[in-house]
């Protein structure tokens, strides 16, 4: 079973089949991170050094426009930043 058709299914939401959304939730930096857990953990360190991915992070685009599954779907990201962490921790 394909994501829409999931969706269609236990949503009954009904996804025009040639339409594809995009869905986006958070965008951080490292250093955004490192904040974020240091909120939870007193002397949290990490370092950090780009390596050959940072090419193909820095060719995405800055932001993904989720309007269309907002507004269709009725869908929000249940996270940010800050409860990701919490979550995880």
């Amino acid at each position: 079973m394909t994501l829409r058709q999931s969706f269609t299914k236990n949503f009954q939401i009904d996804i025009c089949p040639s339409k594809t959304d995009n869905l986006t939730a958070m965008s951080s930096s490292p250093s955004e991170l490192l904040d974020a857990i240091r909120e939870h953990v007193d002397g949290f360190d990490v370092d950090y050094e780009p390596d050959q991915r940072e090419k193909i992070a820095a060719s995405w685009p800055d932001s993904i426009d989720d309007s269309d599954a907002r507004r269709d779907w009725k869908w929000e990201p249940g996270f940010d930043l800050a409860a990701m962490v919490r979550e995880m921790l």
